[in-house]
């Protein structure tokens, strides 16, 4: 763990004393512990569970995985904050460490958008995201073969893996209600996708961090004012749920998730994106920003 770089990093920042040192996932903590050398307060921000985090990859099982779970247990316990994405994953660091971190949820800024009208036989879907392979994009892809001739789909994907975004081009090619359109920037994806009205997502449970994921993107579409069409992952079925925001397909399953889509109407889907919109405020980051704000004041204050 200790190359040159982090022992430069420490030599130089270790004659400072901060009022905070915040360490952005586990790998970064033990440098943040060393900087503060006692003297700051260290903040771990964890957003996932480190301790199974590649569990369906061998290679992480036989080389990483003893490694990230020892890291987890000296170092953890030292910060004086800890923070994960959801409360799921916040109760399984409480059985791993005997300590429960409070839960920052991905949520997106509050947008100042009302829902689009939907048509009655031309419903658009929107999915955004990287274009990474684990997240078997080609299922949602799929979805259409099942979905009648109301529906749409729209992929706005990040070109992370070249290969694997044109193996999407070709899969969907020949369907021409699939359209690839152009990613925007983050801060524009709300307002880019606000005259959709399903926001659609399927993430199968491939790990532990996958099986309670709680994605940006879920808060991305209640801002766009969507209705949301999810997988039955537990924190974003949840989510849909506590907040009549869409629908949870019954599997994993393209075809679960065509049945799910296919049963809505113009008016459900109307009333999910007005649900979006009555929810959109305290379903935004303006919590977390409080949380972490009473966070830094009371570590600051010395009172934690």
């Amino acid at each position: 763990y200790w190359d040159d770089e982090k022992k430069n990093h420490v030599k130089r920042l270790s004659k400072k004393i901060f009022d905070l040192v915040i360490a952005n996932d586990i790998l970064a903590l033990p440098l943040a512990l060393a900087i503060a050398d006692g003297r700051s307060k260290v903040y771990f921000d964890a957003h996932e569970y480190h301790p199974r985090e590649w569990e369906e990859n061998l290679k992480w099982n036989l080389l990483y995985k003893n490694y990230t779970q020892h890291l987890c247990r000296k170092y953890i316990p030292r910060a004086d904050a800890f923070s994960t994405v959801c409360e799921s994953i916040a109760t399984e660091y409480e059985k791993f460490l005997g300590r429960k971190p409070i839960v920052i949820t991905n949520a997106t800024n509050y947008e100042e958008l009302i829902p689009s009208e939907t048509q009655e036989n031309k419903i658009r879907i929107v999915h955004h995201g990287a274009s990474i392979p684990s997240r078997k994009i080609e299922e949602m892809i799929d979805v259409m073969r099942y979905l009648d001739e109301r529906f749409s789909l729209d992929l706005m994907l990040m070109e992370s893996n070249a290969g694997y975004y044109s193996q999407l081009k070709k899969h969907a090619a020949g369907n021409s209600r699939i359209t690839f359109v152009a990613p925007v920037k983050q801060n524009e994806i709300c307002k880019a996708i606000n005259t959709y009205d399903i926001g659609m997502y399927i993430l199968h449970p491939s790990n532990f961090n996958n099986r309670f994921a709680l994605p940006n993107k879920i808060f991305d579409f209640i801002q766009a004012r969507l209705c949301i069409a999810v997988s039955p992952s537990p924190e974003m079925a949840r989510i849909v749920e506590e907040n009549n925001l869409g629908v949870v397909a019954k599997d994993f399953s393209p075809k679960a998730m065509a049945h799910a889509i296919n049963n809505l109407t113009k008016e459900k889907i109307m009333y999910h994106k007005n649900q979006a919109h009555k929810n959109a405020k305290d379903l935004s980051s303006e919590e977390n920003v409080r949380k972490i704000n009473g966070l830094v004041v009371r570590l600051t204050s010395n009172q934690s």
